[in-house]
């Protein structure tokens, strides 16, 4: 499905928790279900969604009726770590860090072959910096 007006952005998921399903075989690429998680980076979140909500295959992440684009909690510095240690202490990378987690607003639906996408907004240091 196409959102007008919007480049793409892949995010690589992996879970850590809860242990999921584990299989003793390889999938084939035409496996449904291969892929679980897709991530795209939007402009205008609420057109988005209003979008993707009127698509009739697919189902909202919730089926609660005042399921909307979410807003991550405010986040500081102390809230996560980087692994790379001059990162961590990079003060002011911390705090720009910590200021585009805060401005993130996000949902998911899952299309009809079962994969979940999600939908986010205001991750300004992937893609194009203006947007």
């Amino acid at each position: 499905m196409a959102l007008p007006a919007n480049a793409m952005t892949l995010e690589l998921m992996e879970y850590h928790a809860p242990a999921g399903q584990v299989l003793d075989h390889d999938l084939a690429t035409t496996d449904r279900r291969r892929v679980g998680h897709v991530a795209l980076k939007v402009s205008g979140i609420d057109a988005a969604f209003a979008h993707v909500r009127a698509q009739p295959d697919t189902r909202m992440i919730s089926q609660a009726p005042d399921y909307r684009p979410e807003r991550i909690s405010p986040t500081t510095p102390a809230d996560f770590r980087f692994f790379d240690a001059a990162t961590e202490a990079d003060a002011e990378q911390k705090q720009a860090t910590a200021d585009i987690i805060s401005g993130i607003r996000y949902f998911y639906f899952v299309d009809r072959y079962g994969i979940q996408w999600e939908c986010e907004e205001g991750h300004h240091d992937i893609g194009d910096p203006t947007e």
